[in-house]
């Protein structure tokens, strides 16, 4: 019994020489040269597949030239033609492979072959002006219409004829989207390697990221001799146009009457680099922008671990600050932020301004609401889901503490927060006085580079919008000092604290009770409870002092790693000195990170009386 016939391939390979080309040229790196195909399908009969056109039609010095083109760029192709395939749709996927074009030439009658390529002047082209010519329809696409990126298929032969992909981007056209991608694929499956498959990529990109100009245009007797491929340059007044490099395409024929001919055309990609507009008339319009105004308030503060941590280089290669600003009376469309490290700094450009307002009641550590005049861009404050407060989209920094808030309630003149989470992030709930500035940090910040320990760092705040900028001399300047490690870098105060079960009592009785909850900055965690954690950072660890009625310490209890600590009465009533309790406390709980190597940024301290 004979074995079953194992699945085969054949690979074949032509190159027609019917052309006559130099010795060689119809071989490109294994691949057929390309002008040898577009004349062999022509003259082939349509019995094989061909067009048929007796090769005395062709211009075959033209087709030559073009074979002799496309062996020196190294531009050879390989497709199957079959019966299935028509002639004349391989014959136009020969000429979208290699950029070129067939016409037949008026005087001659002969079927010419052109390439279209950069090789011409702008300087030396022909005009076309409004001595000879009249652009009879012009039109652009706008720059939402034309595509950023571009991908071309290709079949790798080296490889195994695998189908593979190239792609390229045009960042400037990316930028202009938005930064969104908006792909033109293109299928090459002629190309055999990845070279022209990447020359393919380039050239198509350079056409589809730039919105050229189509136009129709009628010129006079002059033009007799235009042919499509060719290049001329235009010089419209009309349209403020000077210079404009345009390719000849399609003829619709003349009138013999008026002596004219129209002819469609596109601008010439290789020529936009050097086409020039004239600059149009001045505008009535005048920008109600009108001149920046400058900023009515700025603060920079070393930046907390939440508002670096996703940025690159990490916070542990460099230190930043947080900036804010508050737009002045007027339209601010941004400000450019630079810090004095060894010298200004490149800018940082910040497009979100910070609403802000002034507290109008003073708070203790135990408020659960606040109150704050309209401010400036407070109209933008609103409440938020469960969720969304969870996740931290309210976000004010009240002096040094950052508040988390719920629900916005608008009043006359007035904002009412309240759903308060106090000491949020590495903060801690502190006392503030009327008259506070309140800054919605969640609404709109920026991060600057800062210098590091222990400089003091100058920030500056340039303002700006459509129609001018603040003098860099005249813009605001504030400071902000790095921290050793940097703020980024610390543990977390704890959470939750209380004494003897109560937050923050004015008295307490019986024996001290001190209690708290742990907070990790590298964990997981929500603003809703001010960032309670169940584990405290790997290596936290907190003393608790405390201090008499005598105003002496007291008592130092280290390295507590749990979240409860008792002062026992006997050990008290020893270390005071009074030989009784103390009648007054002050208690300090301060927070290490791992190794004691470091203090948190905040220390809780708490006084109260004992009953």
């Amino acid at each position: 019994m004979r074995p079953p016939l194992k699945p085969f391939a054949i690979i074949a390979k032509r190159l027609p020489k019917e052309l006559g080309l130099a010795a060689g040229e119809e071989d490109i790196g294994g691949d057929a040269n390309p002008a040898a195909m577009l004349f062999d399908i022509i003259t082939s009969s349509p019995s094989k597949n061909g067009l048929g056109i007796p090769a005395a039609f062709v211009d075959q010095v033209t087709f030559r030239a073009v074979g002799s083109a496309l062996k020196s760029e190294g531009l050879g192709l390989s497709m199957v033609q079959d019966s299935g395939t028509r002639a004349r749709d391989l014959v136009l996927d020969i000429l979208r492979h290699i950029d070129a074009m067939l016409y037949v030439e008026p005087a001659t009658g002969l079927l010419k072959l052109f390439l279209i390529r950069q090789d011409y002047d702008p300087e030396t082209l022909s005009v076309l002006d409004a001595s000879n010519c009249v652009v009879t329809e012009f039109t652009r696409p706008s720059w939402p219409e034309v595509r950023n990126a571009v991908r071309v298929r290709y079949v790798d032969r080296a490889d195994g004829f695998v189908e593979k992909m190239v792609q390229a981007q045009e960042l400037a056209a990316i930028d202009i989207a938005g930064g969104e991608m908006n792909f033109q694929d293109f299928d090459f499956r002629g190309f055999s390697n990845a070279t022209n498959a990447q020359r393919a990529v380039g050239r198509a990109l350079a056409a589809v990221t730039y919105p050229l100009a189509t136009l129709t245009v009628r010129v006079n007797r002059s033009g007799w001799d235009l042919r499509p491929g060719m290049v001329r340059r235009l010089d419209w007044p009309p349209l403020g146009i000077s210079g404009l490099v345009i390719r000849i395409g399609r003829a619709r024929g003349g009138d013999l009457e008026d002596g004219t001919v129209e002819f469609e055309a596109m601008e010439d990609v290789f020529g936009v680099p050097w086409t020039a507009y004239a600059e149009p008339p001045p505008s009535a319009w005048t920008d109600p922008a009108g001149n920046v105004p400058p900023l009515a308030a700025v603060e920079a503060i070393e930046a907390p671990y939440p508002a670096v941590a996703a940025l690159t280089p990490p916070p542990s290669s460099q230190s930043r600050g947080l900036v804010l600003a508050a737009r002045g009376s007027g339209i601010t469309k941004g400000y450019r932020v630079s810090a004095n490290v060894g010298g200004w700094q490149p800018h940082v450009e910040v497009r979100a301004l910070t609403p802000m307002g002034t507290l109008t009641n003073a708070l203790t550590e135990l408020s659960t609401s606040i109150q704050i005049d309209d401010g400036i861009d407070t109209a933008l404050l609103e409440s938020v889901s469960d969720e969304e407060f969870a996740a931290g989209v309210n976000v004010l920094l009240l002096d040094n503490e950052f508040i988390a808030f719920k629900a916005v309630t608008p009043g006359s003149g007035t904002f009412v927060l309240s759903n308060l989470a106090r000491g949020c992030i590495d903060s801690i709930p502190e006392a503030h006085a009327a008259g506070a500035t309140v800054w919605f940090v969640s609404n709109g910040s920026g991060i600057v580079g800062i210098g590091d320990y222990p400089v003091s760092t100058s920030i500056r705040f340039q303002a700006f919008n459509n129609r001018s900028e603040i003098p860099l001399g005249s813009s605001p300047v504030d400071s902000v000092s790095a921290s050793n490690p940097d703020r980024a870098l610390r543990v977390y105060a704890p959470t939750a604290v209380k004494f003897n079960g109560q937050s923050y009592p004015a008295s307490i009785t019986g024996e001290l009770t001190v209690s708290w909850s742990h907070r990790n900055r590298l964990g997981t965690w929500s603003y809703a409870d001010s960032g309670a954690t169940a584990e405290a950072e790997p290596g936290t660890e907190y003393d608790v002092l405390v201090y008499g009625e005598l105003g002496a310490l007291v008592h130092t209890e280290a390295g507590l790693t749990g979240t409860s600590w008792t002062y026992l009465a006997a050990d008290e009533t020893v270390e005071s000195g009074l030989g009784r309790l103390n009648n007054h406390l002050r208690v300090i709980i301060r927070t290490y990170g791992a190794g004691r190597t470091h203090v948190a940024i905040r220390e809780i301290e708490w006084e109260f009386d004992r009953v």
